[in-house]
């Protein structure tokens, strides 16, 4: 394994790579970093060439002034590391840049794999829980340490779960991740630029690589509203439901998990 920080687009985002084969790039959620994919990291080596990374404002990449988005600096460590044509594995936010990405350059993206992700565009009814208005009021107190907390129960333990039904390590690395996050959140929000147009939800037809779909049972409704839709915009889309996995099913049962993305990355 080697690391080091890839300068892109004016930042310098710290990264590490490992495995020799196609290259596979792993992209963290909005309240993570690299240090989520610890379960996948040296498995999936063992047949690709592996990268993960801290975006902006994550674990050890700084936050800078300057407008960016999400999806270039994707572009940007993918042209750094010489890359040319990947697989791209994201959670979250990190698949939803993903996403982006394929439909921006598509000759470079083999395979899409989005964990529990949304995008612009798709359409959700429900209204926020009790903990979600809380989150709101911690956020905007700018208690970072409340916020963390308060995430994990959203996030981590998910629905009709209580934190003593959750591994205490993940909770205690997410934590330690989010807590960076939140640390840098306002200023993300003030830098980064503009989602691309026309919305991502009206262009899912031009997707035409093999794509899979991850969620937990325990997530948010909306994430299987979600599945249903590519489903049905996406040829050939393949879901995977995770029972007893919220928000970080890799995190939660990293050895089902890894069972699920290289039998898909097989058979791609």
């Amino acid at each position: 394994m080697t690391s080091g920080y890839a300068e892109v687009n004016g930042a310098r985002l710290y990264y590490e790579v490992a495995g020799a084969g196609h290259p596979l790039v792993l992209i963290h959620a909005a309240i993570a970093d690299s240090r989520m994919w610890n379960g996948q990291f040296g498995e999936f080596a063992k047949r690709y060439r592996v990268v993960r990374y801290d975006q902006r404002g994550f674990g050890k990449s700084a936050m800078v002034a300057g407008q960016y988005s999400d999806r270039e600096d994707l572009l940007g460590l993918l042209d750094f590391m010489g890359m040319d044509k990947a697989y791209l594995l994201g959670c979250s936010m990190g698949g939803s840049a993903a996403l982006d990405l394929t439909l921006e350059h598509p000759p470079m993206v083999d395979a899409l794999i989005m964990v529990a992700s949304a995008f612009r565009g798709f359409k959700f009814t429900g209204n926020p829980t009790p903990l979600e208005d809380e989150l709101v009021a911690t956020f905007k107190a700018s208690n970072i340490a409340e916020s963390a907390e308060l995430e994990a129960r959203i996030f981590l333990d998910g629905r009709d779960r209580t934190p003593d039904q959750v591994d205490p390590a993940v909770r205690a690395l997410l934590i330690a991740m989010d807590t960076i996050a939140l640390g840098n959140e306002k200023r993300r929000d003030e830098y980064t630029l503009p989602s691309p147009e026309p919305p991502t939800a009206t262009r899912l037809g031009e997707i035409h690589i093999p794509l899979l779909y991850i969620y937990g049972d325990r997530d948010e409704p909306l994430f299987a509203g979600v599945a249903e839709k590519l489903t049905q915009e996406v040829p050939g889309t393949q879901v995977a439901m995770m029972p007893d996995t919220a928000h970080l099913p890799n995190m939660e049962q990293p050895e089902e998990f890894n069972r699920i993305v290289l039998d898909f990355l097989a058979r791609v």
